[in-house]
């Protein structure tokens, strides 16, 4: 009886999709699996079917880049820049990006699975890594199988390709740099998608400064301008008046120029009254501010840059030596972060 694909992939150990991207060569696969399945071929005698092999060959010349639940996609200055970086590198080889996004909480499953099933793109970055368990057991089972995944975030499995700018251990940072300020009163802006490495950090913060107080408050949608400027503005009175920061800290430079706006509508100027800090993800972007903003520059661009490059090396069999890459947010000390010791 002669062997089907089938049998290799179960002699080796392997999914049917590894078996037919190792026989086709068209992605980074890890060695040991490799020379599993080339024993298992040689065992069965097994000879591929050409046409179907010229069907597997077949590439979209796409990558998909996968967003959850991001309503204002361009609004936000990490994913224009992540973009750039990835689009600087993907279009050098001959590829196009597809964006993808959907509601961080849609129980249906990821939309990016129905592109990959359809072979419509030939790799897949993620912008960040979801918090939803079972969107990320989908994507753990695409790695199980080798299909050429990036993401930026802490390393979750053995496959695929990494950057990571260490948010928690920045974000801690920012907040002693604050505290040898001599503010006690923090007051946080974030996004829901960094929630938990946020806490962690606020969470290290507080044991090792015990004087210490910091309040959340979500950053909100910007579907509707009067509708987010409102909600900011109740925030920022709640921060002010009734948690008495001395001192506001946006995750991102996208909501700094509003914040500045209200501060002063309410009276309470930056930095005379007010200390106001904040993430930047483009090169001196707060410096365009007035006051200008004292920030921690995580460099999105480049993160998109070697994330794609690394994933393109890997479709194209150029080697897979680096699979992870470190950036390290630079502290930048501006105008608007006013010293009270």
């Amino acid at each position: 009886m002669t062997a089907s694909i089938k049998d290799v992939a179960k002699r080796a150990g392997v999914s049917i999709s590894t078996v037919s991207r190792i026989i086709n060569n068209s992605a980074g696969v890890k060695e040991s699996k490799a020379i599993a399945v080339k024993e298992a071929m040689e065992y069965y005698n097994y000879e591929p079917n050409q046409f179907g092999r010229g069907l597997v060959k077949q590439a979209s010349d796409m990558i998909g880049v996968y967003f959850e639940n991001v309503n204002s996609l361009f609004d936000i200055s990490y994913n224009r820049e992540l973009l750039r970086g990835i689009e600087n590198q993907i279009s050098k080889h001959g590829y196009s990006l597809l964006l993808i996004n959907d509601h961080r909480y849609d129980s249906e499953k990821p939309k990016f699975l129905r592109f990959v099933n359809q072979k419509k793109i030939d790799g897949l970055i993620l912008g960040f890594v979801p918090e939803d368990s079972k969107k990320l057991d989908v994507i753990k089972k695409l790695l199980d199988e080798d299909f050429p995944i990036g993401y930026v975030g802490d390393r979750f499995h053995e496959n695929g390709f990494q950057v990571y700018a260490q948010y928690e251990s920045y974000m801690y940072r920012m907040l002693r740099k604050i505290y040898e300020k001599g503010h006690r009163r923090v007051g946080i802006y974030y996004g829901d998608f960094h929630q938990t490495l946020l806490l962690k950090a606020i969470d290290r913060a507080k044991n090792e400064l015990p004087q210490l107080q910091v309040y959340m408050s979500l950053i909100p949608s910007i579907a509707d301008i009067e509708t987010y400027k409102k909600r900011l503005q109740e925030s920022c009175i709640d921060f002010m008046v009734h948690k008495k920061c001395t001192i506001l800290w946006s995750e991102s430079n996208d909501d700094c120029n509003m914040l500045l706006a209200i501060c002063n509508e309410l009276g309470r100027p930056v930095p005379e009254e007010l200390s106001l800090v904040c993430s930047e993800h483009s090169p001196n972007e707060g410096e365009k501010m007035i006051p200008s903003m004292t920030a921690y520059y995580v460099p999105a661009y480049e993160m998109g840059k070697e994330l794609a490059a690394m994933l393109i090396n890997s479709l194209k069999g150029m080697g897979m030596e680096k699979t992870s890459a470190e950036f390290k947010p630079r502290y930048i000390e501006r105008g608007s972060l006013k010293d009270i010791n």
